[in-house]
């Protein structure tokens, strides 16, 4: 299914000019790190920057907010 998906996420990806795609990974969900292990490589090799996130519940808003904005700081995207 993910192979599927990465012709349409490529498509947009491209339409909306794209530098940095989030790959979010909820803890215990075997399905999205499939899924991911997919995806990731075929960004990178368009040259898209990927991070990808490991999710517990209850979300720790503040944590992923500060990892997100470094990482958005060091790729000179804000």
């Amino acid at each position: 299914v993910p192979r599927r998906r990465v012709p349409m996420i490529m498509d947009i990806v491209k339409e909306y000019q794209v530098e940095l795609v989030l790959l979010v990974n909820p803890a215990f969900c075997d399905f999205h790190g499939y899924d991911n292990s997919v995806i990731r490589p075929a960004l990178l090799d368009k040259g898209i920057k990927v991070l990808e996130l490991g999710m517990d519940f209850p979300l720790p808003v503040g944590q992923i907010s500060t990892r997100i904005e470094a990482t958005l700081e060091t790729i000179n995207l804000i």
